[in-house]
């Protein structure tokens, strides 16, 4: 797999709610660009007349969000999702501990599950 995106249509919306990219693949870049077409796309699909995209800030949901949305609106999100999947035990603790103490909490599928 090169990478995926999840959307959820509303009503006269889209909402990106996950975008997964590798930024260390050779083709990141070519990816990026091609799910931002197929969001564009299921966009014109659905009659969309907003997409709202939230996704932590980075070079490639930049790109993303750059090709997707034509007048963006920043904000922010204290909340997310991580998958520490081979992480270090001292990394999974102090990512436990988020949820707790204030800061913005992380998440990973198997909480939900």
């Amino acid at each position: 797999m090169l990478g995926y995106v999840v959307l959820e249509p509303g009503a006269r919306s889209l909402s990106v709610r996950e975008l997964g990219v590798d930024p260390a693949s050779p083709v990141a870049t070519r990816t990026t660009d091609a799910l931002a077409r197929a969001t564009c796309a299921r966009a014109r699909h659905h009659d969309a007349d907003e997409v709202e995209v939230r996704l932590p800030a980075h070079p490639v949901t930049g790109r993303f969000a750059t090709a997707v949305l034509a007048d963006p609106v920043p904000g922010v999100d204290r909340t997310g999702m991580l998958r520490p999947v081979g992480a270090d035990r001292a990394l999974v603790d102090d990512l436990r501990a988020t949820t707790t103490d204030g800061r913005a909490g992380f998440h990973w599928p198997g909480d939900y599950l």
